[in-house]
């Protein structure tokens, strides 16, 4: 068996087991963000395999159905240092929780792809080109239906970082009308891309 089989049949393993955890709709929309994802990296030309790729994307909401109890009783079993804002924007958590589910229950030791699936609510300044396909995969799967999503997914085959930025600008203007807490992580995300755009000497790529 060559190793392009082996890929395909560990990924095929990986995603029944996966699957089992998670909701109907949750699936649907994993494999939705599969979808976007691949497509961002054949539209980019990216080099990144397309099995990490699918494994973040496969393993990106792998903590969303989880209760928020356990969600933080598996963050301390993982040793997750949780900070204030993770705290105050509990919707944020599965991303890190995730990460550790990926790394402690499904094997995952590809540090890109913890990371990735680790920031795909918030992002971080720095990020790698795996982490914005995820980030952006996660808000502009064929599933999603909300106003300007169109604008996003065009925005998103032209530019990576000007997508991400449009992204988290969207969602906070969502979250400033909605009157809740915003993670410190994305708005230092947001400050840093401001600054690559306007001086890319600042860029420096996870």
């Amino acid at each position: 068996m060559g190793k392009l089989e082996r890929q395909v049949m560990m990924l095929k393993k990986l995603e029944n087991r996966v699957k089992d955890h998670l909701s109907p709709a949750r699936w649907e929309h994993t494999q939705g963000v599969i979808e976007a994802s691949l497509l961002l990296v054949d539209c980019h030309g990216l080099s990144i395999e397309p099995q990490r790729v699918q494994i973040a994307a496969l393993l990106h909401d792998c903590a969303k159905d989880l209760s928020l109890r356990d969600q933080l009783k598996r963050a301390a079993d993982f040793g997750i240092v949780l900070t204030s804002s993770d705290l105050l924007c509990p919707k944020t958590l599965h991303g890190p929780v995730g990460a550790g589910i990926a790394r402690h229950i499904y094997g995952i030791e590809d540090r890109d792809i913890l990371r990735a699936i680790a920031l795909h609510t918030t992002g971080a300044p720095g990020m790698t080109v795996l982490a914005k396909i995820i980030f952006l995969a996660d808000y502009i799967e064929p599933g999603r239906r909300f106003p300007n999503v169109e604008r996003l997914r065009a925005i998103a085959v032209r530019n990576l970082d000007e997508a991400v930025l449009s992204c988290m600008n969207h969602t906070l203007n969502h979250l400033l009308v909605q009157g809740v807490c915003i993670h410190q992580r994305m708005i230092a995300a947001r400050n840093y891309l401001l600054a690559t755009v306007l001086d890319p000497r600042l860029r420096k790529e996870g």
